[in-house]
């Protein structure tokens, strides 16, 4: 599930600074010129359902692996330039952004790339494109950027997902991922277990637009994984795709948790046996009126695994309806 989904270029106009707070661009902002579709396609953003998974690879690399699958009932063309991340802060203080190279490996001499033949991607099917960066500095004159947040095919607020970059960012050229409409393989390319082993639920099936709301987890009679320890705080993900197709994972805390040294105003701890209750970001985070749909999640494993792995919920479908 993770996770998540869409980045489009939102360049750091997209955030504003107010009264010393750094106040983020909602779920939406930015995500309508990254489809990737050519002028002449009848898909948008909607038409699209995008993930993330993460992996350390050989020679200190980490990597965010997009996966985008075509939710429509007709053929997408693909054929837009590559679009790359944009990391808030996007550089030390004192020296230069990293840099963005767009398909490094087949760049040209002169510069310039080889030209390929549009993908066309069927209902679906799933095109995968591959962000990658060094973790470790090259020499010690060099200084590692740890970025808070990422925006690009999705809009990604999770520290610990986001691994300090000390080189520039590799962009990958889009590719097909074979037998794409099948559950198997897609549950790979998303980077998840087939075993849903967290329940995600609301008090109600819709909402008016600015009401809040928060969202209960609890775990399955099937987990298999370990009772957290009495005294941890769990951090988890939180996926919300939009009614325009944007997508965004939050990395959020319960509101009230037994162990935890704060809670929220107003919430009885919980634990996973029993549940809590973790903020669906409504009007902070996202906004629209339509179906949203939730899916959280958690580390299976560590950061430092080579794939790393979630342990992931149902989808929670939630309808925002305009006030009466």
């Amino acid at each position: 599930m993770i996770l998540l989904r869409h980045f489009d270029r939102i360049g750091f106009a997209g955030f504003l600074v107010f009264g010393g707070l750094l106040l983020l661009p909602l779920s939406s902002a930015g995500q309508e010129s990254g489809v990737n579709t050519s002028g002449a396609s009848n898909c948008t953003i909607a038409d699209f359902d995008t993930n993330l998974s993460f992996a350390n690879e050989p020679n200190n690399y980490y990597a965010i692996i997009v996966n985008k699958r075509n939710v429509s009932s007709h053929p997408c063309a693909f054929d837009a330039p590559m679009y790359g991340p944009t990391f808030y802060p996007d550089r030390v203080p004192g020296d230069r952004p990293f840099a963005l190279c767009y398909d490094c490996e087949n760049r040209l001499a002169n510069g310039q790339y080889p030209l390929e033949r549009p993908l066309s991607l069927a209902p679906g099917q799933i095109v995968r494109q591959e962000f990658r960066w060094k973790t470790s500095p090259p020499s010690e004159a060099t200084r590692c950027l740890q970025p808070e947040w990422m925006s690009g095919p999705a809009m990604l607020v999770a520290p610990s997902l986001i691994k300090q970059i000390c080189s520039d960012i590799e962009v990958s050229r889009f590719t097909l991922v074979p037998n794409s409409d099948s559950a198997a393989t897609e549950a790979q390319a998303n980077g998840v277990p087939r075993v849903r082993e967290l329940k995600l639920s609301s008090d109600k099936g819709t909402y008016y637009a600015r009401e809040g709301f928060s969202l209960r987890v609890v775990r399955t009679e099937n987990s298999v994984q370990a009772p957290a320890k009495p005294d941890s705080c769990p951090v988890l993900y939180l996926r919300e795709r939009s009614p325009n197709g944007a997508i965004r994972i939050d990395e959020v805390h319960p509101l009230a948790f037994k162990g935890c040294s704060r809670s929220a105003l107003g919430y009885e701890s919980g634990d996973w046996q029993s549940g809590f209750e973790v903020d669906s970001g409504a009007n902070s985070r996202w906004e629209d009126i339509g179906e949203h749909v939730f899916a959280v999640s958690q580390l299976a494993g560590s950061t430092d695994d080579s794939q790393i792995r979630f342990l992931s919920s149902n989808d929670l479908r939630v309808q925002i309806a305009d006030q009466v």
